[in-house]
């Protein structure tokens, strides 16, 4: 929930936690301005995932690629904890130091 929440005011999403930033890195969030249905993105999305090991589509949620799917899962997962992080910041209303 806390990804789909970011997506919903983000371009981008970029960890801010020392996992976060190994394992997933930055995350461009997709479908803003576009209808988003069954199948609608998929071109969009498999174009930006040879990109990113991970993407989010606007108001839906996240892929992930993996060399098997344990891994796919890990980075869906410690990103999904990368967006709970950075929301609990944006509630503490404390932003991270740039660089």
């Amino acid at each position: 929930p806390h990804a789909i929440a970011l997506s919903l005011t983000e371009t981008k999403i970029v960890p801010n936690d020392a996992e976060g930033l190994a394992i997933v890195g930055q995350v461009p969030v997709l479908g803003w301005h576009m209808e988003v249905r069954p199948g609608g993105l998929a071109d969009v999305i498999t174009q930006a995932l040879k990109k990113c090991r991970i993407v989010m589509v606007h108001g839906h949620g996240s892929f992930a690629t993996g060399q098997l799917l344990e891994e796919a899962h890990n980075c869906i997962t410690a990103f999904e904890e990368s967006c709970r992080v950075i929301c609990l910041l944006k509630s503490l209303r404390v932003s991270p130091p740039e660089g």
